[in-house]
């Protein structure tokens, strides 16, 4: 305020009195172009803001179902029957993820058998993840897969291909 009075004040002292006003009105019609643009921009930035939120969480929640899956096959393969396998790799991969996976997790295990081309066999774990990604203003339930296999050791291990 007090800078336009002291740009009025100057031009009245000086005989540039069109140019001044010219300024002037030029000033006058930029004056509400800057609120304009930030009623645009806003909504732009929060919904940018809330994409890059979900997909931090997206990466973040598939680096941890991929470490479930991982360890759940290893617990799975340590053991000496599959069913205690089983168990024990439901159990170690709903606790790498507590409360993660907020729309349901299903834990599948597997066993791949020895072959005559392949004479080691394997345990196999699938653990889907289903997140809700409605809080961060995504539509849905996004379902993250992880596949881990982890090798069975013959001479610890030989029953898990049982019952």
């Amino acid at each position: 305020m007090r800078r336009l009075e002291e740009s009025r004040r100057q031009c009245r002292q000086h005989s540039q009195h069109d140019q001044c006003r010219e300024s002037r009105q030029r000033r006058e019609r930029d004056a509400g172009i800057s609120t304009v643009e930030v009623v645009f921009l806003t909504p732009l930035l929060i919904i940018m803001i809330m994409i890059i939120a979900s997909l931090g969480v997206m990466v973040n929640t598939n680096g941890e179902v991929n470490a479930a899956a991982r360890d759940a096959a290893r617990a799975g393969s340590l053991q000496a029957t599959r069913a205690v396998a089983d168990g024990q790799a439901d159990l170690a991969a709903r606790a790498d993820l507590g409360g993660r996976c907020t729309a349901g997790l299903t834990v599948t295990p597997g066993y791949r058998a020895a072959t005559a081309d392949d004479p080691d066999a394997y345990y196999v774990v699938t653990v889907d993840c289903r997140v809700d990604m409605t809080h961060f203003g995504m539509i849905g339930v996004k379902t993250i897969s992880a596949r881990f296999t982890a090798p069975i050791d013959p001479l610890q291990n030989s029953h898990l291909g049982g019952p």
